[in-house]
């Protein structure tokens, strides 16, 4: 499989993350660092707001790309003390599309990052600028990058990842477990970190709370690549 650059990128800040951190950390505190992970990356025509109450965080406003909205969800979504993100982010593309541009470029974009073999399981449909990929792979990573790819798709509003996750071997949750593990303890990147694993159903958990943002997208990277792995719930946190 080939990764451009850009693709690498948005992987240390597109991953899922949620529950909550029991921190005596203050709303305006909270609200403080969101701003300051965030304002990188947002553009003169984004227009974004952040409130905080009671650990619930609220996003409003709008940004011209898809990418950008994922950015600062996911940034907001490490951030310790937040219980809950509330998305009122709207997008509304800088460059207009039509369905058909969007479905043609989302095929380019996928035969750039999967194999062939992969690309002819994926069905991809457009509607109103919101891409549904369905189909099923062998692995979590691949449909991860799928939805990434799609994402960075111009006039892309929304991607719904309904791709189905099935591995061509069978591995009890006890035995990806001790594998993840296993390859932890030998990544340089998150061997001292503190990270909680739990598998169930092929569902890897990853909670806790790491010193980077590149040591997120290395563990979750590293789960998703484990034979036998069917998604990962990446919960974790950044300092």
């Amino acid at each position: 499989m080939k990764f451009p650059h850009t693709i690498l990128i948005i992987l240390l800040i597109y991953m899922v993350a949620g529950g909550a951190q029991a921190q005596n950390i203050s709303d305006t505190q909270i609200q403080e660092k969101i701003l300051s992970r965030i304002k990188p990356q947002l553009r003169p025509h984004d227009d974004i707001t952040v409130n905080v109450k009671n650990g619930v965080v609220t996003i409003t406003g709008k940004v011209g790309e898809l990418q950008t909205k994922q950015s600062i969800l996911n940034f907001a979504k490490r951030t310790i003390g937040v219980e809950q993100i509330v998305d009122q982010i709207t997008v509304v593309p800088l460059e207009k599309q039509t369905d058909n541009q969007i479905l043609r470029e989302t095929r380019t974009a996928l035969q750039g990052n999967l194999s062939k073999d992969e690309i002819s399981a994926i069905k991809v449909r457009v509607e109103n600028g919101v891409v549904t990929l369905s189909g099923t792979l062998s692995n979590s990573y691949s449909k991860q990058i799928a939805g990434l790819a799609t994402s960075l798709v111009a006039g892309v509003i929304d991607v719904k990842n309904e791709i189905v996750v099935r591995p061509k071997i069978f591995r009890t949750d006890a035995e990806i477990l001790a594998d993840v593990q296993d390859r932890f303890r030998k990544n340089a990147f998150v061997a001292n970190q503190k990270i909680d694993i739990s598998v169930k159903n092929g569902i890897v958990t990853l909670n806790g709370i790491v010193d980077s943002f590149t040591q997120v997208e290395q563990a979750e990277a590293i789960a998703r690549f484990t034979p036998g792995v069917v998604d990962v719930q990446d919960l974790l946190f950044v300092r």
